[in-house]
């Protein structure tokens, strides 16, 4: 955390990026990125942020020879073209440097759902989420995945620490394997 934060915190107009409130429509505006707010059924009230598994080469990869054979993300953004567009530019931003200034700020208890269509693209992706975790100390975070190697492997190389209102969630490479 410590390598990320100092990155980011070294002159005074870095550190007041971290302080500005940007809403989401600012946000989507200014960087181009959505964050869902109108989830429905058991995610009502919780905002997601999300890639599309369309423009993901792993996901991609396993959906042909792997567990996603199975993915309901891929039936249902081919059913909904607006939205796959959508999370397909969100993949677009998220893999690229994002100013942080402008990445969302949500309120003090909120619930954000990190990845439900798609999964992390590369470090870039992982370095954007965990800012958005840094600027909002105060929200709760979950990242869905199956990519846990890469975070591990990012943790390791920037000698950082999982942030604390950050929970990951690890996905299986298998279906209904209980060994696994």
């Amino acid at each position: 955390n410590r390598k990320i934060k100092k990155k980011y915190r070294t002159n005074k107009a870095i550190a007041a990026a971290f302080e500005r409130d940007t809403n989401l429509k600012t946000c989507k505006a200014v960087t181009g990125l959505h964050v869902s707010d109108h989830m429905t059924g058991k995610m009502e009230s919780i905002k997601c942020i999300t890639s599309a598994c369309t423009v993901n080469d792993h996901c991609n990869s396993l959906h042909t020879n792997g567990i996603c054979k199975h993915c309901y993300a891929f039936r249902y953004l081919n059913m909904r073209p607006t939205v796959r567009k959508c999370y397909e530019r969100n993949s677009k931003v998220l893999s690229s440097d994002m100013d942080v200034a402008y990445m969302p700020t949500f309120r003090k208890g909120e619930f954000v759902r990190l990845e439900s269509f798609g999964d992390l693209i590369n470090r870039q992706h992982i370095e954007n989420y965990l800012l958005i975790c840094f600027k909002n100390p105060q929200v709760n975070f979950a990242l869905f995945t199956k990519r846990r190697f890469i975070l591990d492997a990012f943790f390791t190389a920037f000698e950082a620490k999982k942030p604390k209102n950050l929970a990951i969630v690890s996905s299986a490479y298998t279906l209904n394997d209980d060994q696994n």
